[in-house]
């Protein structure tokens, strides 16, 4: 008997996951979990090979862009990152929990507007089992529809 690669069960559980959530209940914003691949080539990785131990390596930024009005909900490593671009404020805004039951180290986020600059990161901080933290990223004027995000984190020391 052949075993499936994790990879695919992740990925197969992940556009599940997708199709059951659909929209974020107002109706009118489109609410999108991003798959393990869209997430970036080190998605789930323990960080191991990174320059100090970090996620943010050099193809970190790669996966699918999003439209401006897209909400962001994707959790990777234990870390939930929700955002979206509030046109008001000029700003991404949303929150970054923590979902394990240990501390993450140096947890910070980042913003990628598509052909434009990366926002970010935000100051780095640990977080308690549980903790959420509020993300704010302004735009700078820097204009652009799609945009990707992630979470950052470093081995504690």
């Amino acid at each position: 008997m052949r075993s499936i690669p994790w990879k695919a069960v992740v990925t197969i559980v992940l556009a599940l996951a997708i199709v059951a959530c659909g929209t974020n209940g107002t109706g009118n914003d489109t609410v999108r979990q991003p798959s393990v691949e869209e997430q970036g080539e080190h998605a789930g990785e323990s960080g191991e090979g990174h320059a100090e131990g970090e996620e943010g390596a050099e193809g970190e930024e790669g996966g699918t862009y999003i439209g401006r009005t897209e909400h962001w909900d994707a959790e990777r490593r234990g870390v939930r990152l929700q955002l979206h671009y509030d046109a008001s404020t000029d700003q991404f805004v949303g929150s970054v929990t923590n979902t394990t039951d240990s501390t993450i180290c140096a947890v910070r986020v980042e913003v990628h507007l598509a052909g434009g600059p990366e926002l970010g990161p935000t100051p780095r901080n640990d977080m308690q089992p549980g903790q959420t933290r509020t993300i704010t990223l302004s735009t700078g004027g820097s204009t652009g529809g799609d945009w990707t995000a992630h979470p950052e984190m470093s081995a504690c020391n």
